[in-house]
């Protein structure tokens, strides 16, 4: 199991800490991983961190990371749209 994964099972068993330590660790691993980065600013929105989720890199700018640049998310997974 990734600590994406992990991360997305702490949210799904209503988690608030434990989401955020496992995406940081995939972020550590991958600083590009655009899912994790949105996620990550997604636990701190749903917890009322909002300065937290606005000096978030995840809601800051999303073309750097990749997904408008022909990529689109679904389930929870980056695939290349048709």
């Amino acid at each position: 199991m990734s600590w994406y994964q992990l991360a997305v099972a702490f949210q799904k068993l209503g988690c608030v800490r434990e989401p955020v330590s496992a995406y940081r660790k995939a972020i550590e691993l991958n600083p590009n991983y655009a899912l994790a980065w949105f996620n990550m600013g997604g636990v701190h929105w749903n917890a009322g961190e909002l300065e937290a989720t606005r000096t978030s890199r995840s809601w800051s700018t999303p073309t750097s990371s990749g997904i408008s640049s022909g990529r689109s998310v679904r389930g929870g997974h980056s695939s290349r749209s048709i």
